[in-house]
């Protein structure tokens, strides 16, 4: 697959024999930047999960799409808190120290 730089690759589905218009925005290329890929215990993408990013001066949120990814751009060089919720899932919590071009892979499991 050839380089996309900063910007993450996505998947598009279509069905056998139709046909898809697609509208596709990019964005200048940034330095600073989260890639998360969120998913059941079955590795499954979890779609329409709350990200919740913060750090002293940026709070954010995202939504997943269909394909379990959010990305947030333009970032500065720090650690942030991450709050990933999502109806019927655990609450995930953690940190993450951004130093560049970062891609966070998250399991939110389902209460036993």
């Amino acid at each position: 697959m050839p380089s996309t730089g900063n910007y993450p690759p996505t998947s598009i589905d279509v069905p056998p024999a139709t046909s898809q218009t697609l509208n596709i925005y990019l964005d200048e290329k940034t330095d600073y930047n989260v890639l998360f890929h969120v998913t059941d215990s079955t590795n499954n993408p979890i779609s329409d999960a709350n990200i919740h990013l913060t750090a002293a001066g940026y709070d954010e949120n995202r939504t997943t799409t269909n394909f379990g990814q959010a990305f947030f751009r333009d970032l500065s060089p720090t650690t942030y808190n991450i709050e990933i919720t999502k109806a019927e899932y655990l609450p995930y919590s953690g940190t993450l120290a951004v130093m560049g071009q970062e891609v966070l892979k998250v399991q939110l499991d389902q209460p036993i």
